[in-house]
C-alpha cells in the first residue's frame, strides 16, 4: 500500500466518522519531492480539525504490517477456497442436517427413558460429517499456522510468499 493510502487510513483513524474533505498528494504538483509530508495533506474538511503529522504517523500503519495484514487476507481466501472446494456449504449444511436428525432422534429416546441405537447408515452419516469437520479444522489450523509464521518472515520473504501455493498446506 502507498504512503498516501496508509496517511488517508491513518486520518479515518483518527476520525472514524470522516466523510471526505481532505486528500494526500505524495509529491507536489509538478511531480518534485515534497518539503515536508505534512505538505502533501490537503485539507478542506471543515467539520474536524486538520490533523498533525505526529497524529497520523502514530495512526499509520507500517509498509511491513501493511504488507502482513494482506497476506493474511490471502491466506484467509484461500484456507476458505481449499474448504469450500472440499466441503461446499450445501455438503456442510447436509452433514448437518443429518446429525441434528439423528441427534433429535436420541433425545427423543432419552426422553422416553429408552435407547436409541444408531443404524449403520447413521453410524457412516456420522463418521463423514466428523471426516469434514476434521478436515475442515486442519484447514482452519493450517491457516493459522500460517499466519503465525509471517511475523518470523523478513519484507522479502512476505513479498515472495504464495498463499496458493500447495506446499504452504501441507
Amino acid at each position: 500500500m502507498s504512503k498516501g493510502k496508509r496517511v488517508l487510513e491513518a486520518i479515518k483513524n483518527i476520525y472514524p466518522g470522516i466523510q471526505g474533505g481532505y486528500s494526500y498528494w505524495e509529491t507536489k504538483y509538478d511531480g518534485s519531492p515534497l518539503d515536508t509530508d505534512i505538505d502533501g495533506l490537503i485539507w478542506e474538511n471543515e467539520t474536524y480539525p486538520k490533523p498533525t503529522w505526529s497524529q497520523i504517523t502514530s495512526n499509520m500503519i507500517s509498509e511491513l504490517d501493511q504488507l502482513k495484514l494482506e497476506i493474511i487476507s490471502e491466506i484467509k481466501s484461500e484456507a476458505s477456497s481449499r474448504i469450500i472446494a472440499a466441503y461446499p456449504e450445501w455438503k456442510q449444511r447436509n452433514h448437518m442436517a443429518a446429525v441434528v436428525d439423528i441427534q433429535n432422534k436420541e433425545l427423543i429416546a432419552l426422553k422416553a427413558n429408552t435407547t436409541y441405537t444408531l443404524s449403520a447408515d447413521e453410524l457412516a452419516i456420522v463418521a463423514a460429517a466428523q471426516a469434514a469437520k476434521t478436515e475442515i479444522f486442519n484447514i482452519r489450523a493450517k491457516s493459522d499456522e500460517l499466519e503465525a509464521s509471517l511475523d518470523t518472515m523478513t519484507q522479502e520473504q512476505l513479498e515472495a510468499f504464495d498463499a496458493t501455493n500447495d506446499s504452504n498446506w501441507v
